[in-house]
């Protein structure tokens, strides 16, 4: 049983690390972001942080619990657990999704924020493997405009407009 707890542990130590931060995360919430006594009756500034936390944090737990159930379905049948191979990781779509976000950061000021996350977005989609066009062309434009109803119009926060 030892063998299979290391297994486990090696498969999932970026959930690990990943739910970790995520506590972590719940615990600084309230010393990072001040709630004013004006601000009752509207959407507390914790909110948003505090739901996108939980949420990617239950994410994490229900992935650590499938992962343990398969690995003691797969010991029950008496199946050898052995590690996944990672073959299909690029590390090259990695760094480049992240210097995408890092020239989103940069352009935002000037381009906008409706027309540099759609832009980016469909980059992404396509990186990462999406080729149906429907789906590539609606779903920036549906995950931007959503984006940017809820923090313009409920969060009340200004997003960069377009400068020109």
């Amino acid at each position: 049983m030892k063998q299979y707890a290391k297994t486990y542990l090696k498969q999932n130590v970026m959930t690990l690390v990943l739910a970790a931060f995520l506590i972590a995360m719940l615990i600084c919430i309230p010393q990072q972001i001040k709630v004013s006594l004006v601000s009752q009756d509207t959407v507390s500034p914790r909110f948003f942080p505090y739901v996108s936390t939980i949420t990617a944090l239950v994410c994490c737990v229900a992935s650590l619990l499938v992962e343990a159930f398969s690995l003691r379905a797969k010991v029950q049948r008496g199946e050898e657990v052995e590690g996944r191979k990672d073959d299909n990781v690029s590390y090259g779509r990695v760094l480049i999704c992240i210097a995408l976000l890092f020239v989103w950061y940069l352009i935002i000021n000037y381009v906008g924020f409706i027309i540099s996350t759609i832009l980016i977005t469909l980059i992404l989609s396509y990186m990462l493997g999406n080729r149906n066009k429907l789906s590539l062309v609606l779903f920036p434009v549906c995950f931007t405009l959503v984006i940017y109803f809820v923090f313009a119009n409920l969060l009340h926060v200004n997003l960069p407009e377009i400068l020109f």
